[in-house]
């Protein structure tokens, strides 16, 4: 039996809009695989030596907009990523996140965006896994 339990994007962008997505930082391997596929599209965006978005034409200052630069609108207010087929890391594993404390006895951690309810995929998301928590639990216990 699979017991994995898949994110259906809605397309809405929440996760690549306002100030929560600026802080999940880029990781070196994103900058070093977007050099070896030759993305200077992408990496004019990015300060290589903290991996964190800066604004090309303002001198390279750190990126101030609510929106990631590579959010795309489109008519019927569905979004799309510009950068999907090489997206950094954190956007791949998105709705989960890695933990980066190493104190931590957890590999990974939902992200804040599931347990705020943001958008419509996540708050779906978010009732699937409890469902099969419970379900894991109720087996467990007969």
């Amino acid at each position: 039996m699979d017991d994995r339990i898949s994110f259906e994007c809605k397309r809405c962008g929440k996760c690549c809009q306002g100030d929560a997505w600026l802080r999940n930082l880029l990781k070196p391997s994103d900058v070093q695989r977007w050099r070896a596929l030759g993305r200077d599209d992408i990496l004019k965006y990015i300060c290589a030596c903290c991996c964190r978005l800066v604004d090309p034409e303002k001198d390279n200052a750190p990126w101030r907009h609510k929106d990631c630069p590579f959010l795309q609108r489109e008519e019927g207010g569905l979004t799309r990523c510009g950068i999907h087929h090489v997206r950094p890391q954190v956007c791949r594993d998105f709705p989960v996140r890695k933990c980066t404390n190493p104190d931590c006895a957890e590999e990974f951690h939902l992200h804040d965006w599931l347990w705020q309810g943001k958008c419509e995929a996540s708050r779906a998301f978010r009732k699937k896994m409890l469902h099969a928590v419970e379900l894991k639990i109720n087996d467990n216990g007969d």
